[in-house]
């Protein structure tokens, strides 16, 4: 599986065979459609087995040439892959995992893990698609579990003389929200505009709920 650059991989089927992934031996099918390289697990084949991979640079030709069928299809896959997970449990590349891979989840409890994963969602952004704009409010943390985007903020008003602040972003990248101090309540707006470069997984997960399931899981809450 390629973990660099362009030719990383975006999307790994595996039609035929079976793999050992740790200590845990998958068979097919299985689909990984973006996946978070931080949290990357060894994964080889047991016995021949034919696997296809798409990487960001094919993806990208795909896109060019028909960026809302290309999205509509990431979109069938990630549900076929969800509908995968609930019967066989979540693996390595589960989107649920990608929260226990950042603070403040990191120290969390399981049962805490499961009920924010029924708060998730993941869509995809295109490239050159917003992912977030300045001044909007914050209602949900993100994560870019996926991709390479660019990020820009303006200059405030006031602050003559200094540029405006530009960057890239990639895999395992949080976008507000959570990261920082966890300013749940005092986080209002975006900071910064974020655009797409290559194709996006973005996790999503809603702010409110996760302050609801705080009062429910004192244990989490204390450790949060």
């Amino acid at each position: 599986r390629g973990l660099d650059g362009r030719a990383s991989d975006l999307m790994v089927v595996l039609t035929k065979g079976k793999v050992r992934a740790g200590e845990k031996s998958l068979s097919a099918p299985r689909i990984i459609c973006g996946f978070d390289r931080s949290g990357y697990v060894e994964t080889v084949a047991e016995v021949l087995s034919d696997v296809y991979c798409m990487n960001f640079e094919r993806c990208k030709i795909l896109v060019n040439v028909c960026p809302e069928e290309t999205k509509v299809f990431l979109t069938r896959v990630q549900r076929f892959q969800e509908r995968l997970e609930f019967r066989q449990g979540r693996e390595w590349w589960s989107a649920a995992n990608v929260l226990r891979r950042h603070e403040p989840f990191a120290a969390c409890p399981e049962n805490f893990i499961s009920a924010c994963g029924q708060l998730m969602t993941v869509r995809y952004a295109m490239p050159d698609e917003l992912i977030v704009e300045e001044g909007d409010e914050v209602e949900q943390a993100l994560i870019i579990e996926t991709g390479c985007a660019k990020v820009h903020r303006q200059t405030r008003p006031g602050l003559r003389g200094c540029p405006d602040r530009t960057g890239e972003v990639q895999d395992s990248y949080l976008v507000g929200g959570i990261s920082g101090a966890f300013s749940f309540a005092g986080m209002t707006q975006r900071l910064a505009t974020i655009k797409a470069l290559t194709v996006c997984k973005i996790v999503e997960v809603k702010i409110g709920g996760i302050l609801t399931l705080l009062d429910q899981y004192p244990d989490a809450c204390q450790k949060f």
